[in-house]
This record gives C-alpha cells, structure tokens and sequence, in this order.
C-alpha cells in the first residue's frame, strides 16, 4: 500500500513538473513573437515628439486639477447647507 502511494505521489509531481515546464515554455515562445510583433510600435513611441507627450500630460492634469476643483467646491456647499 506504502508503495503505490508513493507511486502515485511520484507520478502526480512528474505531470505537474512537465506541465509547468511546458508552461514556461510555451510563455517564452509567445514573448519572442510579441517582442518581434511590437518593435515598430515601441520605436514609434520612442521616437514622439515631446511635445506631444508634454500636451497629454498637460490635458490630463488639468482635467485632475478640474475634478478636484468641483469635489472641494461641492464639499463646501454641503458642508454649508447641513
């Protein structure tokens, strides 16, 4: 009894270990194709003008500083009112 339990303890660990071993590999195998896939698209980011990516960062702070605005204002109504 001892022994085919540790049979199949045994047997359990080796599908488990092939399992992740193909796992991995199958993983590296789909980041050499991404990594060839994207390489136009990381070099056009790379090569973007700053202004362009200052201009969005600049919306996108105002936006923040609008929000921000609006929640303290609002705040501040409620606050007086109740």
């Amino acid at each position: 009894m001892l022994g085919a339990g540790t049979v199949l303890a045994l047997l359990g660990m080796s599908v488990v270990f092939v399992f992740l071993t193909l796992l991995i590999a199958v993983i590296h195998v789909c980041s050499r194709i991404l990594a060839r896939e994207t390489a136009g698209e990381v070099a056009a980011l790379a090569s973007a003008p700053q202004t362009v990516q200052q201009a969005g960062l600049e919306a996108r702070r105002s936006r923040q500083i609008a929000a921000i605005t609006a929640a303290i204002a609002a705040h501040r109504a409620a606050r007086t009112r109740g």
